[in-house]
């Protein structure tokens, strides 16, 4: 996506978030519009991130869902849009990521599971005026699976957090999820996760596995709150 995009998006998560007026566009393989629908004044209420996973090759996509104040009738312009020369989507693998978590060794993390943040979007009515006013946002808790190789810390952390009860807001931690072009090198977009904490920790074992088969790990984080960051910012 364009970084104007990415900015709404990084927006729409702050104290703050801008409203925009739009449109959905339905294209064919020329890319003529074969449909436009309007929107006015529209807010984010949702941003999904699919699972993210190092054994698959599926392209990714983010999911954002948009509450608009009003939605412009559907039209059909048949406008042929300028692409530009030797344009080509770029595709996102899902399992092109790298968790980091401050102290802890998250090398071995395979897999995220989906996690969605959410805003509230209310409809307020007065003297015929319609406005959209944003609640708090949701941040989700985040699954993550790793080997039992290498997990020392992560048992260190929830014995620490949990068990021995360590678990104030000086002893949350600060990470990151990086979503990387094919490269592996470049960052397309960053999640930064503040005040985190470990709160459930299981092992995974395959009934049909091999006997020799490394058992894995799911911890389950909460998070205080996380920064969309677009690609190539410090």
């Amino acid at each position: 996506m364009s970084s104007s995009v990415f900015d709404w998006v990084a927006q729409s998560w702050g104290p703050s978030p801008p409203t925009r007026d739009g449109a959905v566009l339905g294209c064919d393989y020329t890319y003529t519009v074969r449909s436009e629908r309007g929107f006015v004044a529209a807010l984010i209420s949702e941003t999904a991130f699919p699972a993210l996973d190092a054994a698959t090759k599926s392209t990714g996509y983010l999911t954002v869902r948009l509450a608009p104040r009003s939605v412009l009738p559907t039209i059909d312009p048949k406008i042929k849009l300028n692409m530009g020369p030797g344009v080509k989507p770029k595709q996102w693998l899902t399992s092109n990521f790298q968790l980091n978590i401050d102290g802890i060794n998250a090398s071995k993390v395979s897999r995220i599971a989906p996690f969605v943040v959410r805003r509230p979007i209310e409809v307020k009515t007065s003297g015929g005026t319609t406005t959209l006013e944003a609640g708090a946002v949701d941040f989700p808790s985040l699954r993550v699976t790793l080997s039992m190789v290498g997990a020392d810390s992560w048992f260190d952390w929830y014995e620490d957090f949990v068990l021995n009860g360590n678990n104030g807001p000086a002893a949350e931690r600060k990470g990151s999820i990086r979503l990387l072009a094919p490269s592996l090198v470049d960052e397309l977009v960053r999640v930064d996760l503040d005040g985190l904490g470990i709160y459930r920790l299981t092992t995974d074992k395959d009934e049909d596995a091999p006997a020799d088969q490394i058992p894995r790990l799911t911890a389950h984080l909460y998070c205080e709150q996380m920064t969309l960051v677009p690609g190539g910012a410090p």
